[in-house]
């Protein structure tokens, strides 16, 4: 696989999810506050040891540069807490439905995660960054629907997630380098992780 064909591969992922997403005008209260439910549920406890996996597993020294970089911010901005702290400022804190849905896809990542591959793990938090600009957008409309107060995160995120796309995509074209057949270790890692964006999204 060449450069261009790995990138095309996460901006194919993105489009597939972006085709899923709600129109701004077709939001309304219940349906904004389902997602951020579910973006609580599948990120809040998750996302950061996912994060960290790559330090573990990774091969190359950008690719591990590039997650420490990313994950200092992540943990000196307590990003885990503004999520949280949005969601209860529009009353749509998670319950036990909403972590029942997402069970089997999270299953599903904790498992690819669990296969200690640097390139899998990588491909996983570049498409998770990849499309987190576009639902950004949404959920800073979904904050004025539900008279959310602490847009915080949503604010945050919609600029530095398309930092953090880049970072990582740059990362994953050294990090290929060190795999004689990456292409179906991607493709793996792009479905499972396109199976849970798709889950909290599908309203």
């Amino acid at each position: 696989m060449n450069n261009q064909e790995i990138l095309d591969k996460i901006s194919n992922a993105t489009e597939d999810l972006t085709n899923l997403l709600p129109n701004l005008e077709d939001l309304d209260q219940n349906k904004s506050r389902t997602i951020i439910k579910r973006q609580v549920a599948a990120f809040e406890g998750n996302f950061v040891v996912w994060l960290s996996s790559i330090l573990i597993t990774a091969k190359a020294n950008k690719t591990k540069e590039e997650t420490l970089k990313n994950l200092s911010e992540e943990l000196e901005g307590n990003h885990a807490w503004l999520l949280r702290s949005f969601a209860k400022s529009g009353n749509a804190l998670p319950d036990k439905n909403d972590f029942d849905y997402l069970e089997n896809e999270i299953s599903m990542i904790r498992e690819l995660v669990s296969e200690m591959s640097g390139l899998k793990n990588l491909v996983l938090l570049t498409v998770l960054e990849d499309t987190a600009p576009n639902c950004m957008a949404i959920f800073q409309k979904a904050a004025k629907l539900i008279n959310a107060d602490d847009t915080r995160y949503a604010d945050m995120h919609y600029e530095l997630d398309v930092e953090h796309s880049q970072d990582f995509k740059d990362s994953l074209i050294k990090e290929i380098q060190y795999y004689d057949n990456p292409e179906p270790l991607i493709d793996d890692a792009i479905n499972k992780s396109l199976g849970l964006l798709k889950k909290i999204w599908t309203l």
